[in-house]
C-alpha cells in the first residue's frame, strides 16, 4: 500500500475546499431501500436510490436516521502550513451530515475514510489540517444537529480514478455500511443542510444541570485584538464558562474533547490557544474540579464576522449519555 497512515482520534473532523465528487451508498437498507433529499437546500437533482449509480458530490443523501452531502473536494499541495510530499498531492473534503431523527446518535466512528485510486491502493487521513480550521469535537448529534468540516488525504500527483470511501459499521446513523464518492464526478449547486436544532438553546446567563453537574455560560463578549490581533474577516467570540460539580468524585473537564463553539451550517470554529492564554481569567482544564467547587473562566473562538446563528456547545456525553447543551452567541 502506498497511502500513509495518520494517528486521528474518533473526535477530529477538518475543513474544506473546492472540485468534485460522486455518492454511492452500498450495504444493508431497511425498507425499500430509497433516498431522499432529506432537509438539504440548493440540490438541483432528484435523491437517488442506491442501486441506481453514481451521483455528484453536492447531492444530498438521506439514509435511516441521517443526511449527508460531500459539498467539495479541492488539490492543494499546502494545508495548514504543511506541505505536501514531492510528488503527492492533498486532497481537503468538506463534508456535512445531519441527524435528520428525534433522538442521538452516534456520529465518532464515521469521519476517517479512505481513498482509493483506479488500481486499488488505499490512503488514510493525513495529520495536515484544513486553514482556518474547524475540528468539531463530537461523538454524538442532537436531533436536527449539522456536523461539517474538512476530511484531508495526501495521494500521489498522478493518481487516478480515486474514490473516497467510508466505512459507516461504526456509525448507527445511516442503514448502509458504506459510502462511495467517485471524485471525477461533481454537481454544479451543492446542498446545503440547514441546522435546526430540536433542543433547547439557552441564552447567556443561563445554567443546567446534569448529573451532578452545573455548567452555564455567564456571559459572552467579542474582541478583535489584544496580545494576538484576530485573523482577517474574523473575530474572537469569548463566552465565559462556569462548570461546578455537585459530586462526589472529582471532575474532568476537557476543553478539546467537550467545548466548540459552531454556526448555522454546522461549521465548528477553533479555539484560539494564544488568546485564550492570553484573557485575564482563561478556563483552566489542567486540573480536575474537586466535590463542591466550581471552575470559571473564559475561552476565546476565531468566527468569520459574518457567521450566523453561532452557538457554544458543551458536550456532556461522558456524564450523561448522549446529552449537548447549547448557548446562543450571536
Amino acid at each position: 500500500m502506498r497511502g500513509r497512515q495518520s494517528d486521528i482520534t474518533r473526535r477530529e473532523l477538518l475543513l474544506g475546499g473546492a472540485t468534485a465528487g460522486t455518492v454511492v451508498l452500498a450495504g444493508c437498507a431497511s425498507g425499500d431501500g430509497s433516498l431522499g433529499g432529506g432537509s438539504a437546500l440548493g440540490n438541483e437533482t432528484t435523491p437517488t436510490a442506491a442501486g441506481d449509480g453514481p451521483v455528484g458530490v453536492g447531492r444530498a443523501l438521506t439514509d435511516g436516521a441521517s443526511t449527508m452531502v460531500v459539498r467539495s473536494v479541492e488539490r492543494t499541495t499546502d494545508v495548514g502550513g504543511s506541505s505536501a510530499r514531492e510528488g503527492w498531492t492533498y486532497l481537503v473534503v468538506d463534508l456535512a451530515v445531519k441527524n435528520e431523527s428525534e433522538s442521538v446518535v452516534a456520529f465518532g466512528g464515521f469521519v476517517g475514510g479512505v481513498v482509493r485510486d483506479g488500481s486499488g491502493e488505499t490512503y488514510e487521513r493525513s495529520g495536515a489540517t484544513g486553514d482556518g480550521g474547524g475540528a468539531l469535537a463530537s461523538d454524538h448529534l442532537v436531533p436536527g444537529e449539522v456536523v461539517r468540516g474538512p476530511l484531508v488525504y495526501e495521494v500521489p500527483a498522478d493518481a487516478e480514478d480515486l474514490t473516497l470511501v467510508f466505512d459507516l459499521r461504526g456509525y448507527d446513523g445511516f442503514d448502509h455500511d458504506r459510502v462511495e464518492v467517485d471524485l471525477d464526478d461533481r454537481v454544479a449547486r451543492p446542498a446545503v443542510l440547514d441546522q435546526d436544532l430540536a433542543v433547547e438553546v439557552r441564552e447567556p446567563g443561563s445554567d443546567v444541570t446534569r448529573e451532578g453537574v452545573t455548567v452555564a455560560v455567564e456571559a459572552v463578549r467579542t474582541a478583535t485584538g489584544g496580545v494576538t490581533a484576530a485573523p482577517e474577516g474574523t473575530e474572537y467570540v469569548i463566552p465565559t464558562l462556569r462548570v461546578e460539580n455537585r459530586g462526589d468524585e472529582p471532575l474532568v473537564v476537557s476543553n478539546d474533547l467537550q467545548t466548540a463553539v459552531k454556526d448555522g451550517t454546522g461549521r465548528a470554529h477553533e479555539r484560539a490557544l494564544s488568546a485564550t492564554a492570553a484573557l485575564p481569567e482563561p478556563f483552566d482544564d489542567d486540573a480536575a474540579v474537586a466535590p463542591g467547587d466550581a471552575r470559571r473562566g473564559e475561552l476565546a473562538y476565531a468566527v468569520p464576522t459574518d457567521a450566523e446563528r453561532v452557538l457554544f456547545a458543551f458536550d456532556v456525553t461522558a456524564l450523561a449519555p448522549g446529552a449537548k447543551e447549547f448557548w446562543a452567541l450571536r
